[in-house]
């Protein structure tokens, strides 16, 4: 019997969702709670969380305030206040953000940098498709 996990009050408040079956490119922007179970190619901003989902996978930098990843991640993330990283989750690539939680289990390949809590100014801050895993993350 698979046991269910339980959701936490971010996840209750999801505003958006992207379904299993739905394959998206192109930019990704949106406000409060975004959820992702299928494929998303492009970059990704937001002023709220992003989650996602255990079938999830996202070609994309990601730029906003919070993320929980369960799913599968190929790009750099820079969250103003938090990155999780689940045991399922799986990221390739640069992580900046002032907390990161990384459970037993995930799987992260790239640096990783922690800075003081500020607002990252969106428009000084770019996000490319072509950074690849390895290289700096660098806020301008």
């Amino acid at each position: 019997m698979l046991k269910k996990r339980k959701k936490n009050k971010t996840e209750k408040e999801i505003g958006s969702f992207l379904g299993k079956n739905i394959k998206f490119e192109g930019d990704l922007k949106f406000s409060g709670a975004i959820r992702i179970e299928g494929h998303v190619k492009g970059n990704i901003s937001g002023e709220g969380t992003l989650i996602i989902d255990i079938d999830g996978k996202v070609e994309s930098d990601i730029i906003v305030s919070n993320v929980i990843n369960y799913g599968k991640i190929h790009g750099n993330i820079i969250a103003e206040k938090k990155i999780d990283l689940r045991a399922s989750g799986i990221v390739f690539g640069n992580i900046k953000a002032p907390v990161i939680e990384i459970e037993e289990g995930a799987t992260f390949q790239g640096n990783c940098q922690t800075h003081q809590i500020k607002q990252v100014d969106r428009k000084k801050t770019p996000v490319t498709d072509h950074i690849k895993p390895g290289a700096e993350i660098t806020e301008k």
